[in-house]
Formats: structure tokens, C-alpha cells, sequence
């Protein structure tokens, strides 16, 4: 290898870009459009309704409920390995804590 073919290569090298940055400088700039409007902007909040885990049961798609140990579910389920018995009905027993738990055996 030749250091000096290679020192004049890149010192043509970076003369040919200067050049070019200046050319591309001085043309003329295209015009620049406007940028669109959000199509979010006037949605109602509704339309942003609480989503995943922590904020919807995964099996029955209702908001969770505040209690007093926290946040709960409070559908009935026909599941009684994910359900409490209470009374006549068995309620369903998900809850942010465990619903990854919930999502990962019934994906299997």
C-alpha cells in the first residue's frame, strides 16, 4: 500500500464532498408542506379507555374494581381454579397482581 496515493485519494475525496455540500446548499429548498393535523386531537376521552392488565380483567374485558385489598374483578367466572366461592356463585379472582400469571397458563 502507497501512503501517499492513499493521502491524495482522500484529501480528492474530500474536496468532491465539500463541493457537493456546497452545491446542495445552494440550490433552491424545496417548500416544506405543512404537517397534519393530529387525528387524535378531538377524540373523546372514551376513545382512550384503560387497556392490559393492570387496568382491565384479561378474561372478562371489565375495568377493575377498588377494594379494600386492592384492585379486583367482580364478574362471576365459570372457572374454579381462577374463582372464589362465595355464596351461590363462584366470583372470578384475577387481579392486577396475578393477571400475567392468569395470561401465560391459558396461553399454554
Amino acid at each position: 500500500m502507497n501512503n501517499a496515493k492513499v493521502a491524495a485519494a482522500l484529501n480528492t475525496l474530500s474536496l468532491g464532498i465539500a463541493e457537493l455540500a456546497e452545491a446542495l446548499s445552494d440550490a433552491p429548498q424545496a417548500p416544506v408542506a405543512a404537517p397534519e393535523a393530529s387525528p387524535f386531537i378531538d377524540l373523546p376521552d372514551e376513545v382512550f379507555a384503560p387497556q392490559g392488565a393492570l387496568e382491565v380483567c384479561p378474561k372478562h374485558r371489565v375495568p377493575y374494581t377498588d377494594g379494600q385489598y386492592g384492585k379486583y374483578c367482580q364478574s362471576a367466572t365459570d372457572d374454579p381454579a381462577w374463582g372464589k366461592v362465595k355464596g351461590d356463585r363462584v366470583w372470578c379472582r384475577i387481579t392486577p397482581k396475578n393477571a400475567a400469571e392468569w395470561l401465560r397458563i391459558t396461553a399454554a
